[in-house]
């Protein structure tokens, strides 16, 4: 299990920008069994080509009959506090890729993310999920967080949220997101 910490200081934030990945996680990308930490942090102007996760992406197992004989089995786990994510955080490409989660996608049975007091503003996605994608099982777990106005070109533009997640949302708002077809604060399918 990899175990990894990044963090500022209220008076010096870390900061990734501009980075740009080919998969996932255009700013920071973390797979199965992975933990990392990230405190006093800020993600802006990362782009995911062609899948989820412009800002972040934490992604577990999605096939755990099959992984477990080979001693993979797990999911990731990603805790943000007192950090921003966005603005211009993009996920691109299309259907194909699952161009979801702009500023932070979680996926995978196993997966667990825990945010406090972080806002996520201004990111976009080609599908799904300007602000947040959550899907596969995964857990996300919010306090007193901000997601404002994201982008989504299909659903869900502040959050999104599919096959089988549990999220809670406890403090916080979800507002002035716009999403071209379906849920613009939220979409749950």
């Amino acid at each position: 299990k990899t175990i990894a910490t990044v963090t500022g200081s209220q008076s010096a934030q870390t900061t990734f920008t501009d980075n740009h990945a080919g998969v996932y996680g255009g700013g920071i990308g973390v797979r199965m069994k992975a933990k990392l930490v990230i405190k006093w942090t800020s993600l802006t102007s990362n782009i995911s080509q062609v899948g989820p996760g412009g800002g972040v992406a934490a992604i577990g197992d999605n096939e755990a009959f099959r992984l477990q004989a080979l001693g993979a089995l797990g999911g990731s786990t990603l805790s943000i506090e007192d950090s921003v994510l966005g603005p211009h955080n993009e996920s691109r490409g299309g259907r194909a890729v699952g161009a979801i989660g702009g500023g932070l996608f979680v996926q995978g049975q196993e997966s667990v993310c825990s945010l406090n007091r972080v806002t996520i503003a201004g990111n976009d996605a080609t599908l799904e999920g300007g602000g947040v994608a959550v899907a596969i099982m995964a857990k996300l777990r919010a306090g007193h967080c901000n997601v404002v106005g994201n982008h989504a070109d299909e659903k869900g533009c502040g959050m999104y949220v599919t096959l089988f997640p549990q999220v809670v949302m406890d403090g916080g708002f979800i507002r002035e997101n716009d999403a071209d077809n379906e849920g613009g604060g939220a979409h749950a399918t």
